[in-house]
């Protein structure tokens, strides 16, 4: 999955800042670290309040640590927390950037 999204890129900042919101209607990337069976230990010190984003931290791991992740992995675990929003976001980027490409 890294190769297809760079941790800086414009997609990966905005999957973060709709996984960041505090809107309790929505889950966000607490849920999507329970999806990916992320230790507790793990993710319980982010903090949305910190400069650094809660949802890039945990790609931060989840990059270091399942290299193996692919896109529909990632699409599948966001389904499971029904945030379909960032699955089509995803979905728009990949359309965009690589269809057409040899």
């Amino acid at each position: 999955m890294a190769n297809v999204i760079e941790p800086e890129s414009d997609v990966m900042r905005g999957i973060c800042v709709e996984l960041n919101n505090p809107n309790k209607a929505l889950k966000n990337w607490r849920h999507l670290a329970s999806a990916f069976k992320v230790p507790k230990e793990i993710y319980k010190d982010f903090n949305p309040e910190k400069p650094l984003s809660p949802t890039s931290l945990l790609f931060e791991w989840i990059f270091a640590n399942r290299g193996d992740l692919t896109m529909g992995q990632l699409c599948a675990a966001l389904k499971s927390i029904d945030r379909n929003d960032v699955v089509r976001d995803l979905r728009k980027y990949l359309e965009e950037h690589f269809t057409g490409q040899e």
